[in-house]
């Protein structure tokens, strides 16, 4: 069981072969595809993580001081989501879990819940959120409220992956 949106919630086979894993890489691939790294999805709207230069060079700077309202994820994010009165759950990877979270605390009313896969947040417990990190994922390595599961590698590339959970 895991507690989520503060409900117990039953999670089976969490592992390698979980369709609610699946289904949220589906999802996030389709988000890194698009042009404004976002996808929607029903009430779901997928965030992707870093994807270019500026990603690296300006949002990144931006969202280590605090400051990932004025990042160009948070604000393409935050259209989609005016623009989604519909959605309620965010499901996003690295970068894009900053400004999910972001995205959360901004916007109370909208009652969201946030899925994250190794988001680069300092959080030591996880109370409201599905959080989840692969071991040795050394981004979100300060993230001790996430679940660590899935496949595990030393590769820090193949260990920050949104896949193999």
């Amino acid at each position: 069981v895991m507690k989520y949106n503060n409900k117990i919630q039953p999670v089976k086979n969490i592992g390698f072969s979980n369709n609610f894993h699946k289904r949220n890489q589906i999802g996030l691939d389709n988000a890194y595809s698009s042009g404004n790294k976002t996808y929607v999805e029903g009430d779901k709207l997928y965030v992707a993580g870093t994807s270019s230069l500026q990603d690296v060079f300006k949002d990144w700077v931006k969202n280590q001081r605090g400051l990932t309202r004025y990042s160009q994820r948070y604000k393409d994010a935050d259209k989609v989501l005016k623009d989604n009165p519909q959605v309620n759950q965010i499901i996003s990877h690295s970068l894009g879990g900053m400004v999910g979270l972001e995205l959360e605390q901004r916007n109370p009313d909208r009652k969201l819940n946030n899925i994250t896969y190794g988001a680069p947040v300092l959080q030591f417990t996880n109370d409201k959120h599905m959080r989840f990190r692969h071991r040795f994922d050394v981004i979100s390595g300060f993230d001790s409220g996430a679940l660590t599961i899935g496949k595990s590698s030393l590769n820090p590339i193949e260990a920050h992956k949104y896949s193999d959970y």
